[in-house]
């Protein structure tokens, strides 16, 4: 039986009305009144205007919280199922081979990730949503592949992760065999600094909305999966910070506009921003909700999608759009600290190659310096000029092109937070530290 911390409510009694002890309630005789001539009610001729009904939903599609959820997991986990069963229809976009899925709830709007099958193509869903929810097939528990995603899910998660432990019907629902699983995919996860975890059973499409029925599993007596999701928090949004926006092209192709989270502030049709790291001023002519109705204006935490007035130049990844008063930086190299796992040759020294994958980016890096080095079970930080697996490191990374990025001391980790690919395998997590150009020179080399 799965153990869960109970969602805090509101608990309003509604007050009956007590009238005052003054107050004199014993019927009044009615006064003796002229009669009048009794003539017609003139009635003030009003216009009554005919309810547009775009114009109506316009005014109502933002008032919802929006919640965004990524699906992630191998391969044969369960992935799909999960989202089409939750949102209950068929997914409505789609970017770098994710899918995206929408349902409304009365308290909240949801959005749904589901994610490619290979972790790198998971990294930009991850960063981008509020949640993840992890799928493990119950029978194909693997540590070295768990291992993996949870160092990638404690490099950016904030909060609570969800573990859809699928597949359960294929071992009958047996209790023991279930608890076996947890215990084995918790002890994986904790190894890797994931502990604030929630498990939950599903098998097939069951137990995601509709419970488990006590015939198959009479020892749950815990939440479906949509009841779970119901209960977790919505991240306090930056609504007064100037707007910062990662955008990518939608379906892969800039001329259908762009999607894009908007990480702060908000914008409506018709504001001015700035395209980085190209530099380059336009205009948001359109803005629809990620279900495609136009909407009035974005706020933070929404994801939409973006029609500019003018198409961005040289490709679809990497590009932030910023409010021109507060614009990020501009930059090829950085101060970073990382994490690196799964080194097949055990070792990085300057000069290491790979590739980074920060918000939409995907460019070729390298390591130029060590630092030093922390032991992650010692703590101990030593100078020297190579890095293990399973050590933390600052290191100076310089990227073949230039990047939008943030400090992660800004609390953009959007766009401070990052992870090093290696031949299809994720070989490091890490944060920036240092950005080592300034707003100003950015500003200045645009001509302000």
């Amino acid at each position: 039986m799965e153990s869960e911390s109970k969602p805090t409510f509101w608990n309003v009694d509604a007050q009956d009305f007590i009238p005052s002890a003054s107050s004199d309630f014993t019927p009044k005789q009615e006064e003796h009144k002229k009669p009048q001539d009794k003539k017609k009610p003139y009635y003030k001729k009003q216009q009554h205007k005919k309810k547009n009904p775009h114009t109506e939903e316009k005014k109502h599609q933002n008032t919802k919280d929006p919640l965004s959820i990524s699906i992630i997991g191998i391969n044969n986990s369960g992935k799909t199922t999960l989202a089409v069963t939750l949102s209950g229809s068929a997914h409505i976009s789609h970017f770098t081979n994710c899918q995206i899925y929408t349902k409304d709830t009365k308290p909240r709007k949801y959005i749904f990730i589901d994610t490619a099958g290979f972790l790198q193509q998971q990294i930009l869903p991850i960063s981008i949503t509020d949640y993840s929810i992890l799928a493990i097939n119950v029978l194909e528990i693997r540590e070295p592949n768990l291992k993996e995603i949870g160092i990638l899910l404690k490099n950016y998660l904030n909060g609570r992760l969800i573990v859809a432990l699928t597949h359960v019907d294929q071992i009958n629902w047996d209790h023991d065999s279930y608890n076996t699983a947890v215990i084995e995919v918790r002890r994986i996860l904790d190894k890797c600094g994931v502990i604030d975890t929630l498990c939950v059973p599903i098998g097939g499409n069951i137990n995601i909305i509709q419970r488990v029925s006590k015939d198959y599993a009479p020892w749950y007596s815990g939440k479906t999966l949509i009841q779970i999701l119901d209960t977790l928090e919505i991240p306090q949004k930056k609504i007064e910070k100037a707007v910062k926006v990662p955008i990518f092209g939608i379906n892969g192709n800039k001329n259908d506009g762009y999607l894009g989270k908007v990480l702060s502030g908000n914008f409506t049709c018709g504001t001015k921003v700035m395209i980085l790291p190209n530099g380059q001023r336009a205009d948001i002519v359109n803005i629809k909700d990620i279900k495609g109705g136009d909407i009035d204006k974005a706020n933070a935490g929404e994801i939409v999608s973006i029609t500019l007035k003018t198409p961005v130049d040289n490709g679809n990844l990497g590009l932030v759009l910023c409010e021109i008063k507060e614009l990020s930086v501009v930059a090829k190299e950085f101060r970073a600290e990382v994490i690196f796992f799964n080194l097949e040759q055990n070792v990085v020294s300057p000069g290491f190659s790979c590739q980074i994958h920060l918000h939409s980016i995907i460019d070729d890096c390298v390591v130029v310096e060590v630092i030093s080095v922390t032991d992650i079970e010692t703590k101990a930080k030593v100078k020297l000029n190579s890095v293990r697996s399973d050590q933390r490191a600052m290191v100076v990374i310089q990227v073949n092109n230039s990047v939008c990025a943030e400090n992660c001391s800004k609390g953009w980790d959007c766009l401070s937070k990052f992870s090093l690919v290696l031949n299809g395998k994720v070989v490091g997590v890490g944060k920036i530290v240092e950005l080592h150009n300034k707003v100003e020179e950015v500003v200045a080399g645009m001509g302000f």
